[in-house]
């Protein structure tokens, strides 16, 4: 497939300033690139028990109960967790890896959040 350009407008929350977020590690670009070429299905289970430990503070029993309450209930929870500076790392390293040639033409933090602009060079999609 090719593509003749395009814009996407990316913006995740800053672990820093994000309170459930804030003693979760962050996301390494490892894992990014198991859930990008495997699908976020892989790692669901473990991104709720993550969240049940570390945000909630819970153990055994009620750290299981939590995790499938969640797979029951589909929760929103945030299955990544970056810094500004970890989230352009991947927007950096990441483009090989999902075959989109763009370029980053805005990058921002602000508030609890980080933004960027993405140019999908014309063709850059493979």
């Amino acid at each position: 497939m090719t593509c003749n350009g395009g814009t996407i407008i990316v913006s995740v929350p800053d672990k820093r300033k994000y309170l459930p977020d804030m003693a979760r590690p962050i996301t390494s670009f490892e894992h990014f690139v198991r859930d990008f070429h495997e699908g976020g299905r892989i790692s669901i289970g473990d991104h709720f028990r993550e969240t049940g430990s570390i945000y909630r503070g819970l153990t055994g029993v009620e750290l299981d109960a939590f995790v499938q309450q969640c797979f029951e209930e589909d929760a929103n929870i945030h299955f990544h967790v970056w810094t500004p500076e970890s989230f352009l790392r991947m927007l950096l390293d990441g483009r090989g890896v999902m075959g989109i040639d763009y370029e980053i033409v805005e990058f921002a933090s602000y508030g609890n959040e980080a933004l960027a602009v993405l140019k999908i060079r014309k063709g850059g999609v493979s």
